[in-house]
């Protein structure tokens, strides 16, 4: 998903975030406390898993934002065709001014892990994330790698930003 580095800690320090409505619902690594408004706490929003993919800088190259577009157009046509709604999120170093703009599938069916998995790396990238309500795990492409999974926990916030979406975390 975040595929600026292939440093798990890059991928693992990544936050997420999903605008809903007048809603920016904000996640980020739960062992990170210090970013959490702990009055906006919210459980995950959604009753099913959530799949996060992006076509964004592919294996970890960095393109410009007209080509990183375009390539996340083409991943949404392709989503669509084949009757998935994904829901526009992002993913995004709250450190620096780096996002992704991502696509948000949510399933529970073990089939549409492997097809997002594969169009993953059809548009070159190392990873996906696999989200829940309290955890977050980091799926490799290659199927080499061992998955890695986090606590993960989720507030209301107002976004600033989306595709690149960033909340504003502690208003």
């Amino acid at each position: 998903m975040f595929s600026v580095s292939s440093s798990k800690d890059v991928y693992l320090s990544a936050h997420v975030s999903v605008v809903l409505g007048a809603d920016a619902f904000i996640g980020a690594p739960a062992d990170n406390s210090a970013e959490i408004n702990l009055e906006r706490r919210v459980d995950y929003p959604f009753a099913q898993v959530g799949l996060m993919i992006t076509a964004f800088n592919p294996r970890g190259e960095i393109l410009v934002q007209e080509e990183n577009e375009l390539r996340n157009t083409s991943l949404l046509s392709e989503l669509l065709a084949l009757g998935i709604q994904p829901i526009k999120c992002s993913g995004y170093d709250p450190k620096s001014a780096h996002s992704e703009a991502s696509f948000l599938i949510l399933d529970n069916e073990e089939t549409m892990e492997i097809l997002t998995l594969e169009l993953a790396q059809k548009y070159g990238q190392r990873t996906i994330f696999r989200i829940s309500n309290g955890s977050r795990e980091l799926l490799y492409t290659d199927h080499i790698q061992s998955s890695f999974s986090q606590s993960f926990a989720w507030w209301r916030g107002r976004s600033s930003r989306i595709g690149g979406v960033v909340g504003e975390i502690n208003h």
